[in-house]
């Protein structure tokens, strides 16, 4: 007689894993409810759907929603500005951002984070 295997779903990939492993393939934590991947954070699984303001902390990199969207979306690039020369602190002044204000997450929305730290804070 062979042996059933009591099984989870992921909520993120919607894979199957057995009931006693801790991780998803993707990088979901189960026991934590939230995915352990850096490069991916999905909205209803990790903080809640709504409009928020990004602040950048450390690192320099960019940051994308998807699937994106230009009128509620991001892609920019955020980080410190390292340009020591004048001719080019205009342009890095352009390219690197520290505030992106209003980013609206939809459930299932996915927040890809390249080597940078943010912080998300619910815009008022």
């Amino acid at each position: 007689m062979s042996e059933s295997k009591r099984l989870k779903q992921c909520p993120i990939c919607k894979e199957f894993s057995e009931i006693s492993e801790m991780y998803c393939s993707c990088g979901y934590e189960f026991g934590g409810n939230r995915c352990t991947n850096p490069n991916c954070k999905q909205a209803c699984d990790d903080f809640d759907p709504g409009t928020y303001n990004v602040t950048w902390l450390e690192g320099n990199g960019n940051i994308q929603t998807n699937p994106y969207d230009s009128d509620t979306g991001i892609n920019e690039i955020m980080g410190e500005k390292t340009a020591t020369y004048d001719e080019l602190q205009e342009l890095n002044d352009k390219l690197y951002i520290r505030l992106f204000n209003n980013l609206i997450l939809n459930e299932g929305d996915i927040l890809e984070i390249n080597d940078i730290k943010i912080k998300l804070t619910p815009s008022k």
